[in-house]
């Protein structure tokens, strides 16, 4: 039997463990068989299977001290633990261990040493003999009790405190500490307990071999003498589970009246081994147990399954039928079957039923392959049918409002019974040759008919309407048709889930967010969450959602889905027409491939213990990174890997991730469960690698995790060098700039140098030879006409052709004077253009006005040479073809260039006469010409009756002479 002690002072007194609440009342009832079992051997990657320990500490991990070392387990992973630094020494077998407050570990190992665990570091102590148990106490002393000795130590330094404490027997279990700072130890004599004020002063409180336990903040002991017990613990549903030598697991449940269930088990039901060495639960009520052979967890799921072993005549269930008084029936291929504790008759043996159906007065109706038959009074009758009619395969039922049924035989068709009556339609156009799959009926008279060609039909009471793929809905076979407490018409057929709204159907589909195509069957329960079964689990989802999926095609409906991970056993499954069905109390029944499952939708148990995120390894370039300091990635890193974790240990499976890199991503990736993250040629900046995780009902830990790191840049990556590659562009363009200026200006230099020797040969040769030869002519004509007498005719055009060479001679050395002369200023230009003026006018009386702008700047002999005959040239031709009234002349030393501009208010020209060249007349071509030459533009503009305007433009680079030297 079971003894239990409360120590309140200095008084122990015997009490009886009563349930916390009704959850935990209705968890205590359900049997050991219906916890889902999962067990690690070393073929599922236990370095070590022989497991003498478990803890979890307070960042998530458990932890299992094993036959060869400690190892460390995330859910999904087994890491074969090494410390970094302190004792790196292997530590062989690690036989008890301890999770403090502060998060770090205590460790006993086989060697005789206490290890003291934080983060990567080990601390030890050697105690001299193997520790037995560990215990961190309120005040921070730590306890460790060998086979037959006590010692303590300061948890912060390690350091001894007293000698050893002998102990009055061998050890067998503690020490344990109660709400009043007591210490407890058993013995194989007696229960003994010390206070830590005294240490060396044990009381005894009970002879005998009891092994001790926490019960919340109070300590409790238990022995049973026909059980070869090794560990005990109390979970906090108020279990008590039995670790023993040989014999497997044992589970203890004492009842408000006193009674004990007792429940077994063993390697034959899939536990590790028979012989179980420790026992924990978690923080989110997993039961861990460990064995010489492996880990196992036993974990209260969402989702129930009866099977035989609980009591089912048989696993293979065909359908089934919930009744107004809370009865659930069951057809099997043994006979139906009314699932409680109470009835185990089983009716209509050796008729096969394949849809049953229990009206309102609580009549049940199965439909089999003898035809439709009906329960009342505890006595099966069948239906008689006229001939020839023959029922052979009655797969689809549903009452009506009288007292009566719908029915559908696959070979006979479509038929409704009431009050004695059948009526058969199977001649109507609507269901003639169509095999109708299901029906669905309310109390008003109305019904819903789905076919297996697909489509549904509606009956008014009256006649009968037809929907289609045309009127929205789903194609392919109905599986199930459902009117829900709000009257929604529900459809669920093979291409998806299909809703009346007003005169039309809407539907989803995988395309929508639904986890399949198929739906084979639909439930509501009082809520807004509507029920689908799929072949691979169920799915719970809100109207909410599928209206927004209505509104927004893009959105992707949200569900719950419950698999093998939330305690499904089997797969759901759809024969005929009733494979899932809702109880009075509203919880959901449905077949499986392996029994029957139920879901208590009203009080389904979640998960609220958001999951502890870690980032447990780096890696850059294939190379490990030391995350303990601040990371600093070299240059040209090509490859980043994160490894991260979420420790939910219920259902790992389900676990869910999203992460996002700072400084890289502009949103967060949802990856699922997949645990690494990878980046490639990441730009050289400061970055922080962010995740998220949740557990397996979706509750989200925000915090999350994070490491910052920067990769470093190459020094081509840097700023600096970036801003130099943005700079020397801009400095080679104006260089090459500067140096094609250079190539032009030394280019016309040459040219120019060229004309100006040209120039003086010319000068030299008119001054030798042509002015002299004129002078010379000149004096001959002067000389003779001396001679001739006054009154001789010939003086008169000797006289003539004397000014004539002295005209010749003044131009010669003007002409002379031009070639050989430096510099232009702009008095040259203004004295050279007012003589040509003089010249022209003669007695006209017309003048030109000469106008200097800007700073003047002397130009070059040629350049300016140039421009000087270009502007004489603009000024002859406005005097001889213009007959204008006024002529203006400009000349603008500009900072780039040099404007020569010559304007008259003449005659003009027409654009023929512009563009024309006139024999024997050079003058206009001699002005581009020069304007070319000196690498400048002339423009002319002019309109008849408006006048003409001459302008050239010279760079100043190409004119100026300081800009030229």
């Amino acid at each position: 039997m079971i003894a239990k002690r409360v120590i309140r002072s200095l008084c122990a007194s015997a009490c009886v463990v009563l349930f916390c609440s009704t959850a935990a009342a209705l968890d205590a009832d359900k049997p050991l068989t219906e916890y889902t079992h999962t067990a690690w051997t070393r073929k599922d990657g236990i370095p070590a299977a022989f497991i003498y320990s478990l803890t979890q500490t307070r960042d998530g991990y458990l932890w299992m001290a094993t036959i060869d070392g400690l190892v460390r387990f995330d859910g999904v992973r087994f890491l074969h633990w090494r410390p970094a630094t302190g004792h790196t020494a292997l530590l062989g077998a690690v036989k008890s261990l301890f999770a403090a407050r502060d998060g770090t570990l205590w460790i006993g190992t086989a060697e005789g040493l206490v290890g003291h665990i934080r983060g990567d570091n080990l601390t030890t102590v050697s105690v001299g003999a193997q520790p037995e148990g560990i215990l961190e106490d309120a005040d921070g002393v730590v306890w460790v009790a060998t086979e037959n000795r006590v010692l303590r130590f300061r948890a912060a330094t390690q350091e001894q405190i007293g000698g050893p404490i002998a102990l009055p027997g061998v050890l067998v279990s503690g020490p344990l500490q109660d709400s009043h700072g007591s210490i407890w130890f058993s013995t194989n004599a007696s229960i003994l307990r010390v206070e830590p004020r005294d240490p060396e002063r044990f009381v005894k409180i009970q002879d005998g071999k009891f092994w001790l336990y926490a019960n919340g903040g109070d300590t409790n002991w238990i022995s049973r003498k026909t059980l070869n017990m090794q560990t005990v613990m109390r979970d906090s549903k108020g279990h008590i589970w039995i670790g023993t030598r040989g014999e497997g697991l044992t589970r203890v449940h004492v009842t408000a009246d006193g009674a004990e269930r007792v429940e077994t088990f063993s390697l034959s039901d899939g536990l590790s081994a028979d012989s179980v060495w420790c026992l924990f639960e978690d923080r989110e009520q997993n039961i861990w147990v460990g064995t010489q052979n492996g880990l196992n967890r036993f974990r209260d799921e969402k989702v129930r399954t009866l099977t035989s072993r609980e009591g089912l005549i048989s696993d293979d269930v065909d359908a089934l039928a919930a009744g107004p008084d809370g009865s659930i029936w069951a057809s099997t291929p043994i006979g139906i079957h009314r699932i409680d504790n109470e009835h185990r008759d089983v009716y209509l043996k050796g008729s096969r039923a394949y849809a049953l159906h229990v009206d309102r007065t609580n009549t049940v109706w199965a439909g089999t392959d003898r035809g439709l038959a009906r329960m009342q009074g505890g006595q099966w009758r069948f239906v008689p049918v006229p001939a020839p009619i023959r029922l052979n395969a009655v797969a689809a039922i549903a009452g009506d409002d009288e007292h009566g049924v719908w029915f559908a035989d696959a070979r006979s068709g479509l038929f409704q019974w009431r009050n004695g009556h059948l009526t058969g339609f199977s001649d109507d156009a609507l269901f003639k040759g169509r095999s109708v799959r299901t029906i669905h009926a309310d109390t008003t008279g109305r019904a819903w008919f789905g076919f297996y060609e697909g489509g549904v039909v509606y009956f008014d009471g009256t006649r009968f309407r037809a929907y289609s793929e045309r009127d929205g809905l789903a194609g392919g076979s109905v599986n199930t048709v459902q009117v829900d407490d709000e009257s929604t018409v529900w459809v669920g057929s093979e291409r998806g889930l299909s809703r009346l709204d007003g005169d039309r159907f809407v539907s989803w589909n995988r395309a929508s967010g639904l986890p399949g195509e198929r739906v084979q069957w639909i439930l509501t329960d009082s809520g807004d969450r509507i029920w689908l079964g799929y072949s691979i689990g169920v799915a719970a989802l809100t109207r909410a959602e599928l209206d927004k999926a209505v509104r927004d095609p893009s959105h992707r409906v949200a569900f719950q889905f419950l698999d093998e991970a939330d305690g499904l056993k089997g797969n759901p499954d759809r024969r005929l027409q009733s494979s899932a069905v809702r109880a009075a109390d509203r919880t959901l029944w449905f077949r499986t491939s392996e029994g029957v499952a139920i879901v208590d939708a009203q009080h389904m148990a979640t998960n609220p213990v958001a999951p502890p995120v870690h980032i447990e390894r780096m890696v850059a370039d294939a190379a490990d990174v030391d995350t303990t300091q601040p990371v600093r990635l070299r240059p040209l890193t090509r490859d980043v890997e994160f490894d991260y974790t979420a420790l939910s240990l219920a259902e790992p499976r389900n676990v869910r991730f999203r992460y996002r890199l700072e400084g890289f991503d502009s949103d967060w990736r949802d990856v699922g469960g997949r645990r690494q993250a990878f980046y490639t040629n990441l730009p050289p900046r400061a970055y922080r690698f962010r995740v998220l995780g949740s557990n397996n009902d979706g509750v989200w830990n925000e915090a999350g995790a994070a490491l910052d790191f920067t990769l470093l840049p190459a020094f081509y990556q840097t700023r600096a060098f970036l801003l130099l590659c943005a700079v020397v562009p801009i400095i080679l363009s104006w260089g090459l700039y500067r140096l094609r200026v250079w190539q032009v200006t030394s280019r016309l230099r040459d040219r120019f140098e060229e004309r100006l020797k040209e120039r003086t040969r010319i000068a030299r040769e008119l001054h030798d030879n042509l002015i002299q030869d004129v002078m010379g002519i000149s004096l001959q004509i002067e000389v003779t006409e001396e001679l001739l007498p006054r009154d001789v005719p010939a003086r008169q055009p000797l006289a003539r052709a004397l000014r004539l060479c002295k005209s010749a001679l003044e131009q010669g050395r003007r002409t002379l004077n031009d070639l050989r002369s430096g510099p232009l200023s702009a008095g040259d230009l203004i004295a050279s253009f007012a003589q040509l003026s003089d010249e022209s006018a003669g007695d006209s009386g017309i003048r030109a006005d000469v106008v200097v702008e800007g700073t003047e700047r002397p130009l070059s002999a040629t350049a300016g040479n140039d421009v000087l005959q270009v502007g004489r040239q603009a000024i002859a031709n406005a005097f001889q073809h213009s007959r204008a009234r006024e002529i203006h002349v400009l000349v603008s030393y500009g900072r780039h260039e040099l404007q020569l501009r010559v304007q008259d208010d003449g005659s003009g020209m027409t654009e023929e006469q512009l563009n024309a060249a006139r024999p024997g007349h050079y003058g206009v071509a001699g002005m581009h010409e020069r304007a070319k030459r000196v690498g400048g533009s002339l423009t002319i503009r002019s309109r008849v009756g408006e006048g003409t305007e001459v302008t050239l433009l010279v760079p100043a680079h190409l004119v100026y002479e300081s800009e030229m030297s």
